[in-house]
């Protein structure tokens, strides 16, 4: 798994590879570190390029989600095939401030719209 963090008008985490049991300490990690450095307290976790996630990944995005939200933020996930069913299974998407989008851009407008930051 290769994780990388940018910071734009939102802080963005962008996943390669799998994301399963056995390195999800390190995901958990990427995600507090990303989180803690969100601008607006917007984070976009692009799962589009990872190949596999299993429920420890996704509960750690879950979490961040729940601490972002309580300090007003929010989370776009581009997800990957995978992802995608698993997170509507979840119904994520009913959740406030949790965005599901088909690519980045959207995932940037959709959290920067939902924050009020809309530049």
């Amino acid at each position: 798994m290769d994780i990388e963090i940018t910071h734009n008008s939102c802080t963005a985490v962008k996943v390669h590879g799998e994301i399963d049991i056995g390195n999800v300490d390190e995901f958990s990690a990427m995600l507090e570190k990303a989180a803690k450095d969100a601008q607006n307290g917007c984070l976009v976790v692009d799962l589009s390029s990872a190949t596999y996630i299993d429920g420890a990944g996704i509960k750690e995005i879950l979490r961040i989600y729940h601490r972002l939200i309580s300090l007003g933020g929010a989370i776009a996930v581009v997800p990957s095939k995978m992802a995608q069913r698993i997170l509507e299974i979840l119904r994520a998407h009913e959740l406030p401030g949790f965005k599901i989008c088909d690519d980045f851009q959207m995932a940037i407008k959709a959290l920067l719209s939902y924050t009020g930051n809309l530049q």
